[in-house]
């Protein structure tokens, strides 16, 4: 969760699917704060948590949020589209390094803002 003034601008999780797979949960950035660095804040965080637990990939399925979508394409997640009966899907995932760059405590609040 980031927070600003004690608002809450952006949060999100992960639900582990599988001891070496997890999922993006409930990743939301406030509209005021959109598009200035929130999402990717958030984003490489569930990734140094899911590192440090021993996930190996992490995936996304929500199929209408296209801001997120845009987020993981800039933050290397890859696309992948199959079937499931007469179901299209859609998944973004990407594959956890070891050494997954860390991001400090200090990027996420300059100024109360991340940098771009």
């Amino acid at each position: 969760m980031g927070l600003i003034d004690n608002r809450i601008v952006c949060m999100g999780a992960f639900r582990k699917k599988s001891d070496t797979l997890a999922e993006i949960k409930r990743m939301r950035v406030h509209p005021d704060y959109q598009r200035r660095g929130f999402g990717e804040i958030i984003l490489n965080k569930l990734e140094e948590k899911a590192s440090r637990m021993d996930i190996q990939n992490i995936l996304d399925t929500t199929t209408n949020n296209w801001r997120l979508k845009e987020c993981m394409r800039k933050t290397l997640y890859r696309r992948w589209a199959g079937k499931f009966r007469e179901l299209d899907l859609i998944f973004y995932r990407k594959q956890l390094s070891p050494q997954i760059l860390k991001v400090s405590a200090h990027e996420l609040r300059i100024n109360g803002d991340p940098t771009d």
